[in-house]
């Protein structure tokens, strides 16, 4: 019963795979993410001193904190590539155009936490 439960759930989560779109996303996604994560570990250096967290052109830069805490934007982007591939695989087989939906968002969401990082980069450089 238990092996059976474990091949069903393994099933539903690779046969989104097998749609292009799909694996092109997922795809998409991760590799955003770990460039996300790379840049950030080339550009901003672990020290003391605090660093700008968040900037906006009516108020400049609103928060700072310490270097780790810039890790929080991949760290999240990756959290929502788990939860939003999950759910859509979950609904692949009955709703799939919410499920393209979702995949998609995905991979949105990951373009705009990159050009995020880049900018809070820049603003520490």
């Amino acid at each position: 019963m238990k092996n059976l439960l474990i091949h069903r759930l393994i099933n539903t989560l690779r046969k989104p795979l097998k749609n292009k779109f799909f694996s092109f996303a997922i795809l998409f996604s991760l590799f955003s993410n770990i460039g996300i994560w790379v840049l950030i570990y080339l550009y901003i250096q672990p020290n003391n001193e605090p660093i700008s967290l968040h900037y906006n052109i009516y108020f400049g830069i609103d928060l700072i904190g310490e270097w780790y805490k810039l890790y929080f934007i991949p760290l999240s982007g990756l959290i929502i590539i788990l939860v939003n591939y999950l759910v859509s695989a979950i609904i692949y087989s009955s709703k799939m155009v919410l499920a393209y939906l979702v995949i998609g968002v995905t991979a949105f969401v990951q373009i705009l936490l990159g050009l995020a990082a880049i900018l809070i980069i820049l603003v520490n450089i």
